[in-house]
């Protein structure tokens, strides 16, 4: 079984190579078809497209498949590179044409048993196994399930130890800009399950939404972390959380009703994040009655300071400042802000309650 796997991969590997030469051959073409100034000959155009012809493929003795011997480990360690993948050869295939770029579909993708893919392909890295989605119409439906990704996961990842994740590593990076739903659903619940806090990690990209799986989060602070794209409605689920800063960010978007559910709120800070979609302070923050802290300034929140901002009774401090917030201040809501420890807003947008002294 073990020898057959590695004749596969052997395969496998030469017709990701050609995909790969085709690729390159079509950037090379759409250089050559409109090229920058000045135009280039049509003589450069024809060299040009011959250099991005793909060679003949012969098989020669470095790509025959190695004999391996059958008492070999059951838990063979497949190579964990952008294009190490299995299948069989099989005297089908056909071999790439000198003067064509294109590339004969191998009949082996089509016969190659699919109850094989997830085993096969959960030995290869997690850094590269998702690539192979684009073999076929059964390999990427196979690549991108859950079964797969929680197999794929379980084998090359290593739960984190500890309640504080700090340092973003290659794995965690590909949690934000490359996986498919499935794989962040899979690294939420093997590998960040036990996270507590997330202290002053850059990451960049957006905010997965399978940071709803991460249930025991207390304390998220991702400040000035490059985060892009909009707050996931799954952020509500985090109930146990108590500090939520992802302020001064370039968030986009509305600001999602389901914070609502995070009645442990002590901090909250969104300000700094220009580009959310022009809104209201959301009536959802109503519901965070413990709010000490909260941090709304320059967020494009608009209209006039709601009346149950004078109901939070353990506010301390209150930034809304270089908003399109404006109207009246009444008498219930400046004697709540005379109590504050630390208030801003845009004090010539706003008037007072004349009953007010």
């Amino acid at each position: 079984m073990d020898a057959l796997l590695l004749q596969m991969m052997a395969s496998l590997h030469r017709i990701e190579t050609r995909l790969d030469a085709i690729e390159q051959c079509q950037m090379r073409l759409e250089s050559a078809l409109h090229p920058p100034d000045p135009p280039v000959e049509p003589q450069a155009v024809s060299n040009m497209i011959a250099l991005a012809q793909p060679s003949s493929i012969a098989e020669t003795p470095q790509d025959k498949p190695q004999v391996v011997s059958s008492n070999m480990s059951s838990d063979l360690q497949l190579p964990c590179t952008a294009t190490a993948a299995v299948i069989a050869e099989t005297p089908a295939a056909t071999s790439v044409a000198d003067s064509s770029p294109t590339v004969a579909r191998n009949d082996a993708t089509n016969t190659f048993p699919v109850s094989l893919i997830v085993p096969v392909f959960s030995r290869v890295s997690p850094e590269f196994s998702v690539r192979h989605r684009r073999i076929s119409r059964a390999f990427n439906n196979a690549l991108s399930s859950s079964e797969f990704a929680q197999a794929n996961i379980s084998r090359h990842c290593t739960r984190k130890s500890g309640s504080c994740w700090k340092r973003a590593d290659s794995f965690d990076e590909l949690w934000f800009h490359v996986w498919p739903e499935s794989f962040q659903l899979a690294y939420a619940d093997l590998v960040l399950g036990d996270t507590a806090r997330i202290d002053n990690m850059l990451c960049s990209g957006s905010i997965p939404g399978a940071i709803g799986r991460m249930r025991n989060l207390k304390r998220i602070h991702w400040a000035d972390c490059f985060l892009s794209g909009a707050i996931p409605d799954t952020i509500g689920q985090l109930t146990n959380l108590v500090s939520l800063n992802i302020g001064e960010n370039q968030l986009t978007g509305i600001i999602p009703g389901s914070i609502a559910n995070l009645s442990n709120l002590t901090f909250l800070h969104l300000g700094g994040n220009p580009s959310l979609d022009p809104a209201p302070i959301p009536d959802s923050f109503s519901f965070l009655k413990r709010l000490k802290q909260l941090y709304l300034y320059n967020s494009n929140r608009v209209g006039s300071l709601p009346e149950w901002l004078s109901a939070f009774d353990d506010l301390e401090h209150l930034e809304l400042a270089q908003n399109q917030l404006t109207g009246v201040v009444t008498s219930d809501l400046a004697a709540a802000f005379s109590r504050l420890g630390k208030l801003t807003l845009d004090a010539d947008k706003f008037t007072l309650q004349r009953d007010w002294t």
